[in-house]
């Protein structure tokens, strides 16, 4: 259990009656996924009802549901095992607590209010955190309302009055507040700057001992102004400067008493490819991180989380670089009113490179970049979604009426602890007494709990939850399963010369999909639906192709999706299982004409369809109208696992078929059917 300072460092939450249980560990303190918080039920005393913030239970139908997802085909000898020892293991898991195993992007958009104009389409654009297990910070808005008042005082008496191009009062509170609710044994720091960092996590929790990596020693800034050097501080500074990557950490921690890692605290500000860090800080046993610059895609001087988890298949995720589209307006918009937020054309690299900035992984202070694709950056996600236990944002402590920041984009980030609006309660807690120039420095700040993939936490957890859901899932599998037997996904056209940049059949929509794409040949495999893949594999002369194509087939080079060619196979990340999926062969747009589709998926009892593919003008829109006329009377397309060479022919044949009845969720919509 972590040990609760008397000094006066304490908080005022942790003695108060009002939270009745006290976590107790850094782990107990800080089990979370990410949400927003608002203090909309606060009043200005400080005083609400019924805090909705701490974390709920879900719906034993849904935790159910989840559980299959996860384990995917693996469920059944899980479960005949569990069977075996049914009345052992449901009284053992009387005494646990469930996850949900699920990745998704909690997000209100109610939550939000319009800015300066806004249209709807922004609260799209940036709730992207993601955790393992599906938990709740322990702390509520009303816990950081009250630290907030707290801690103005304190930022007032800082050593370092101007910090410029380092952190602003936000981060300032954000790092205080969470090394005091988290009462680290140790605390280590990688980027110092002038010690303003080492002086708020000195504050925070004054007996603490920390370690300081940091290239240039603090107390060489004392010579040309203020900077702040802490005496029970351990540099590896200077001379004496070791990254936080090649440090002996088992012998540094053996010096300093410390034998559970789960009870430090490692904050990141050195400007560092947060992905590399992760990764050292999971080899060396670190379990609890702050990232001080968590920037938003297509800006700052590293790749960062936020950046990493930016995906399509991610509500809020995944961006378009079409010119003159919807995105591209609203971002117009609103760089008349943010510095940092950026348009289309400086999101944008060559080639529609949007992830990251401009298709790149940035590091070192943007001086060592390296150019990713997007399968790379796809799969760098799924990394971090098999480590990320807890991500949790910190909220602007003000809205921008308040703080008069003009750098930050409101719509890009979570609801600020004190909206827009609440002067009074802005004055009285003290934020207006500081100078406006301390709340430009807020990006994202962001807190993470990782553990190891695969570990033995993660496995009993896993155990838990079987042993919770069990009866349930006996239940309910059996209605899923019948639910989706008389379902087929078609999956059309995803092969490399449709996709892949150079071939003169190449559908410049495509690539964007992939990663949707995947996933929903993901969720249908777990729910036990057919895949079929519809595919061209034409003829090296091009005798089976269309009249308008054929002439790509008559010079010396190989036409396009040739069979046996490697422009005829499946993009990477989309494999056919031969002995569950079924393939079909066409050679015009529709996957019904001059093919057995049609009695395939008859005699299979299919009568539902699932679309996914390219493209939606020709191969999509000729299949589901054919669909139609075949009176298949459930058909889905989805949206944003279908693409055009313009989003706005996509978007003029979605709604055709959609006039027909055709059903047009996006993936986030349709994956939610299964819960």
């Amino acid at each position: 259990m972590m040990n609760n300072n008397s000094s006066n460092g304490q908080s005022l939450w942790h003695s108060s009656s009002q939270s009745p249980k006290t976590p107790t560990t850094m782990l107990d303190r800080a089990l979370s996924s990410r949400r927003p918080h608002s203090d909309a039920d606060l009043s200005d005393s400080g005083e609400s009802g019924t805090d909705e913030s701490k974390t709920k239970r879900p719906h034993v139908y849904l935790l159910a549901s989840n559980f299959v997802s996860r384990i995917g085909h693996q469920w059944l000898p899980c479960l005949i095992v569990a069977l075996l020892f049914l009345v052992l293991l449901f009284l053992t898991s009387l005494a646990f607590h469930s996850s949900s195993f699920v990745c998704v992007s909690r997000f209100d958009p109610a939550a939000r209010i319009g800015f300066f104009g806004f249209d709807g389409l922004e609260s799209d654009f940036g709730a992207l955190g993601r955790s393992k297990h599906g938990k709740e910070v322990e702390w509520t808005s009303k816990d950081l309302l009250k630290a907030l008042e707290e801690f103005v005082p304190i930022y007032e008496t800082r050593p370092i009055k101007n910090n410029m191009h380092g952190m602003g009062f936000d981060h300032s509170f954000g790092l205080w507040f969470m090394a005091r609710w988290l009462k680290p044994e140790l605390m280590i720091e990688s980027g110092a700057f002038k010690g303003h960092s080492t002086w708020v996590m000195r504050q925070a929790m004054p007996d603490t001992p920390i370690i300081s990596l940091t290239p240039r020693h603090p107390e060489k800034y004392l010579k040309k102004g203020p900077a702040y050097v802490d005496g029970n501080c351990t540099y590896f500074a200077g001379k004496d400067f070791v990254d936080f990557g090649s440090v002996d950490w088992k012998n540094v921690l053996k010096k300093h008493g410390v034998k559970d890692l789960n009870r430090v605290l490692v904050f990141f500000d050195d400007h560092q490819n947060e992905l590399k860090r992760i990764k050292q800080a999971l080899k060396a046993g670190f379990q609890h991180l702050i990232f001080e610059d968590n920037y938003d895609t297509g800006t700052g001087d590293h790749y960062s989380l936020r950046q990493i988890c930016d995906q399509s298949y991610i509500k809020g995720g995944g961006h378009s670089c079409f010119k003159d589209g919807d995105e591209a307006r609203i971002r117009s918009n609103r760089k008349k009113f943010w510095e940092k937020a950026v348009d289309t054309e400086e999101l944008c690299g060559p080639g529609e490179t949007w992830w990251g900035v401009r298709g790149e992984m940035r590091d070192d202070f943007n001086h060592s970049n390296t150019q990713i694709s997007y399968n790379q950056h796809f799969q760098n996600s799924r990394y971090v979604e098999s480590i990320l236990d807890v991500y949790w944002e910190l909220p602007p402590v003000a809205g921008p009426s308040l703080t008069h920041q003009s750098r930050y984009d409101p719509a890009r980030s979570t609801p600020p602890v004190v909206a827009d609006g609440r002067r009074r309660l802005f004055q009285r807690i003290g934020l207006g007494r500081l100078d406006k120039s301390v709340f430009n420095g807020y990006t994202q700040m962001v807190y993470l709990q990782i553990s190891k993939p695969g570990n033995m936490l993660s496995t009993y957890l896993r155990c838990c939850l079987l042993l919770e859901n069990l009866i349930v899932v006996i239940v309910v599998v059996g209605t899923m399963a019948e639910r989706w037997t008389n379902t087929a996904l078609l999956v059309i056209d995803m092969q490399n010369d449709f996709i892949e940049e150079g071939s003169v059949t190449q559908v410049k929509g495509g690539k964007a999909i992939v990663p949707n794409v995947i996933r929903v040949v993901e969720l249908a495999r777990q729910r036990g639906i057919l895949v079929v893949w519809v595919v061209r594999e034409h003829d090296p002369q091009g005798r089976d192709v269309e009249i308008f194509r054929r002439h790509h087939y008559r010079s010396e080079k190989v036409g396009p999706v040739v069979k046996g060619t490697l422009g005829s196979k499946l993009v990477d990340g989309l494999n056919m299982r031969e002995e569950e999926d079924y393939k079909i062969v066409k050679t015009r747009f529709s996957a019904f004409f001059g093919t057995h589709l049609h009695s395939f998926l008859q005699t299979s009892g299919i009568t539902k369809l699932v679309i996914a593919g390219v493209q939606t003008p020709n191969c999509i829109r000729q299949t589901v109208f054919d669909a139609v006329e075949l009176d298949y009377p459930d058909v889905t397309v989805i949206v944003d696992a279908t693409a055009a060479a313009t989003p706005e022919i996509h978007t003029a044949n979605i709604l055709d078929m959609r006039n027909i009845g055709v059903k047009t969720p996006t993936l986030h919509e349709w994956s939610e059917e299964f819960a």
